[in-house]
């Protein structure tokens, strides 16, 4: 069968589905990489659904693993929640994200709210006019209200058309990695949120400058219908506010984005632990009804590898599963020996297998004792290397060369010997801290789908067709998949931080931009309604620096007070992001530094124009005109 092109469950990645394999009879109960998925019928709650597992569950363990000393569970939760196993990372980037959106809304909602009230301003001869020949107020603050609504809606529906457009070209650019299910579109959610948002801004932004409007007194306004005569200082306050606040806004938003990519910059050049620029990785599948036997597993490996070894400009092959930073993390439930707990409750660490020559081909150093070797072979006695963390936390004042580790494996109780002790590697993502690992030898527990990492003199991808078909050379068209360098692995582990730092960055560009049209508005605006005020003070000798310099300093003192109560509240709010930061705190100097200097330069910049005008002003004609 061939699924439809938006099926992309679980996630996009997934680009065949199978049946389940049929030797599932033979698998043992330790066997947990299945997830049962259930539609609920109609009025059925989660909760029941759990119970009835739980009960069910209780009775086949006891049925059939009596002497399963441990009480079996169930879990039932939304899919959605069930699949995003990273979670802890996704939801926070996804509110951070989603809350600078609402800021940029909010920058955009202050500039409409300021040219509502330029426009309101400016129509107070016109709504006395009106009021004076008998309009009531209703009918006034509903023809207000409609003129608004209908910008509103017209740049919400052009608004809905350019997300329509970008979704075309951004979607297909995102990674299928980075979570991706299905397509984006511009759906019937979509298009209600954009309506409310829309309707909403003219209630809650161009109501106030409406009713403002009418509390004019009709005598005063229609006397203040001449050139010149200004705006009231409640206007011009009411402005100053807007944008102050839209400063204040702007200031969060580059902050933030300031913390996350400096942050980002920082976990970029963190040390994995292994060296993956001259290593090629990909993944291997050997089919159950041709590798039925573990033997044969076994020899295949053995054979892949020497035959790869053997290129020209091969350093060094191995094999291992799981690959790291592949966001796939296995885990080992384990006993020392000698210092079992009387609970019975069992210590843990994440689990790797590997071949032998995996440190040497990866660049992971050994600090104690060897590395896995041919010898250890199926018949061998069980040999294990653990890292540096987990010999500190166990054996702080011994060497632990020689002790030995419990754990099952299927329904055996296995022993395995530490031969060995390497340094600490990375395992999910670059900014996790340090946890015990075990590693286990792929000569003793060989691996029908491991991944096969190969050390190259040269570039790592110019020798994948030489390595495909070594591989196919013992077995014709063996599958393979996601051919990428080390090095590509972890750049594609850190994709969840490098994009929210883009989309972070566009918004923060954004709204950089719209700060700065809100400073020029206000100040060109303010310029024009005291053209007199200037005109007077150039007839009595003020110079056009001076006039620059009075012009510029209201825009200077504006940015200042939002700078102030801007850095205050990201101080504040960024306190939430601590947690996804990396090598920088929530206070950051430099990232205060370079906002501040940034809305500076955007303010100078912004002012600039309408200073310029204000100081080429002609007092005679202005003096003239009045």
């Amino acid at each position: 069968g061939v699924m439809p092109h938006e099926f992309s469950f679980p996630y996009g990645e997934v680009k065949a589905w199978v049946v389940i394999q049929p030797n599932i009879d033979t698998w043992d109960r330790g066997y947990r990489n299945f997830m049962p998925v259930v539609r609920l019928a109609d009025a059925v709650e989660a909760e029941q659904v759990q119970a009835q597992l739980q009960n069910t569950y209780r009775a086949i363990s006891e049925r059939h693993y009596a002497d399963y000393d441990r009480e079996p569970y169930v879990t039932v939760e939304p899919i959605r929640e069930a699949l995003m196993f990273l979670d802890d990372m996704i939801h926070p980037l996804l509110g951070m994200l989603t809350v600078a959106s609402l800021f940029v809304l909010l920058i955009i909602c202050t500039n409409i709210a300021n040219l509502f009230l330029v426009r309101a301003t400016s129509r107070q001869r016109e709504v006395a006019v009106r009021a004076a020949l008998g309009a009531g107020r209703l009918s006034l603050v509903r023809q207000l209200l409609a003129e608004g609504l209908v910008l509103a809606l017209a740049g919400g529906g052009l608004g809905v058309l350019l997300a329509h457009w970008l979704m075309q070209l951004v979607g297909p650019v995102i990674p299928e990695g980075l979570y991706r299910v299905g397509d984006f579109t511009v759906d019937t959610t979509v298009l209600a949120f954009s309506l409310v948002v829309s309707v909403a801004t003219v209630l809650i932004f161009a109501l106030p400058p409406a009713l403002q409007s009418l509390k004019t007194d009709l005598n005063l306004a229609l006397k203040e219908g001449s050139a010149g005569a200004g705006t009231g200082v409640r206007a011009r306050r009411a402005q100053s506010v807007l944008v102050t606040a839209q400063i204040a806004l702007a200031v969060v938003l580059l902050v933030s984005t300031a913390l996350a990519v400096r942050s980002f910059a920082n976990m970029d050049e963190i040390d994995p632990g292994f060296e993956g620029q001259n290593v090629l990785t990909m993944g291997l599948l050997l089919p159950s009804a041709s590798f039925g036997e573990t033997t044969q597993v076994a020899d295949f490996h053995d054979e892949l590898l020497a035959r790869v070894e053997a290129l020209p400009g091969v350093e060094s092959a191995a094999l291992t599963a799981p690959l790291p930073m592949n966001f796939e993390q296995w885990s080992l439930r384990f006993e020392i020996e000698g210092r079992e707990d009387p609970s019975g409750t069992q210590r843990g660490a994440a689990l790797q297998y590997v071949s032998p020559g995996y440190f040497g081909t990866t660049g992971i150093s050994l600090l104690a004792g060897r590395d896995f070797e041919a010898r250890d072979g199926l018949d061998a006695p069980r040999v294990a290397v653990i890292n540096q963390t987990m010999a500190q936390q166990y054996w702080p004042e011994a060497s632990p060369l020689g002790e030995r580790l419990r754990y099952e494996r299927g329904d055996e109780t296995v022993t395995a010997t530490i031969v060995g002790v390497v340094e600490d590697t990375k395992r999910i993502f670059l900014n996790d801290e340090s946890d015990e690992m075990v590693y286990l030898s792929q000569t003793q527990y060989p691996y029908r789908s491991p991944w096969l990492l190969v050390e190259t003199t040269g570039d790592p991808l110019a020798m994948t067709p030489a390595v495909r078909e070594s591989i196919w050379s013992l077995r014709d068209q063996l599958p393979l998949s996601q051919v990428r360098t080390l090095e590509q692995v972890v750049d594609q582990s850190l994709q969840p931080w490098s994009w929210s730092a883009l989309v972070l960055g566009v918004f923060s560009i954004f709204a950089l931009l719209l700060a700065s049209i809100g400073i020029y508005g206000v100040v060109a605006y303010a310029a024009t309604q005291r053209t007199t005020e200037i005109g007077i003070r150039m007839a009595m000798g003020a110079q056009p620096r001076d006039v620059m310099r009075f012009v510029m300093g209201k825009a200077l003192l504006l940015t200042a007070i939002g700078v102030g109560i801007g850095t205050l509240a990201a101080l504040a709010l960024n306190r939430a992001m601590a947690s996804m930061l990396y090598g920088i705190g929530s206070a950051d100097p430099l990232a205060y530094l370079v906002v501040l200097v940034a809305l500076g330069t955007v303010t100078l910049v912004a002012a600039l124009g309408p200073a310029r005008r204000a100081a080429r002003t002609d007092p005679s004609l202005i003096l003239h005109y009045e």
